[in-house]
């Protein structure tokens, strides 16, 4: 109807204004916001030992197997997801992994909303616009990245995170927009990486 079309289009022309505000913001002070600033450094050796046990069995779903490894403190989770295609593999890591996955992904959301408020780039803003911004413009933010920036994913990300957000019972924007923090920010942090000869298909793997 006319009332609907009338909606849409300004429910779009607040997105558009609200996400020019996040990305006015966000070049203001993108050298503070953008990039890390850590060093590399000795630090503290880690002087924990290898674990060395066998992984401990947890449960399995249809493609795919949860394992445990470690012990106190430093256990984690190992699941071992296989199918024809990778919205089976995120479907079976989901199902694995249901309670945890939905409590990462609202937990995280909830977080980054708060950065929002409290950020650098937007302590001068009034509460109620930086309130705005991290209801509305972040997500618009986010979408407007995923529109840039899908031509140049491989298809089976967005697969991938279909079958995770399936299988959870998670809304599937929800997943791909907390995957988007990174590319939004230009965050240039890592831990390791590993290319050519170092990987099976001879990409890079970066963690």
């Amino acid at each position: 109807t006319a009332g609907e079309t009338f909606q849409k289009k300004m429910a779009a022309r607040q997105a558009i204004a609200l996400l020019f505000l996040l990305v006015a913001a966000l070049s203001v002070s993108s050298s503070d916001a953008a990039f890390c600033h850590g060093k590399p450094g000795p630090g503290s050796p880690n002087l924990s030992g290898i674990w060395r046990g066998e992984p401990r069995f947890v449960r399995s779903v249809a493609n795919g197997t949860l394992y445990e490894v470690g012990q106190g403190d430093d256990r984690i989770w190992v699941a071992h997801v296989f199918g024809d295609n990778f919205y089976d593999m995120g479907s079976a890591s989901a199902s694995l992994l249901k309670d945890e996955i939905t409590k990462f992904m609202d937990s995280v959301w909830i977080h980054l909303e708060a950065q929002v408020q409290t950020a650098d780039f937007l302590k001068e803003l009034p509460a109620w616009l930086t309130k705005i911004i991290a209801n509305e413009g972040l997500a618009a933010g986010l979408d407007a990245t995923y529109e840039i920036t899908k031509d140049y994913t491989p298809a089976w990300v967005e697969e991938e995170q279909r079958g995770m957000a399936a299988a959870a019972g998670i809304d599937y924007k929800l997943i791909r927009r907390i995957h988007l923090i990174g590319e939004l920010t230009k965050g240039r942090c890592s831990m390791f990486g590993a290319w050519g000869s170092a990987t099976a298909d001879g990409g890079l793997l970066q963690l």
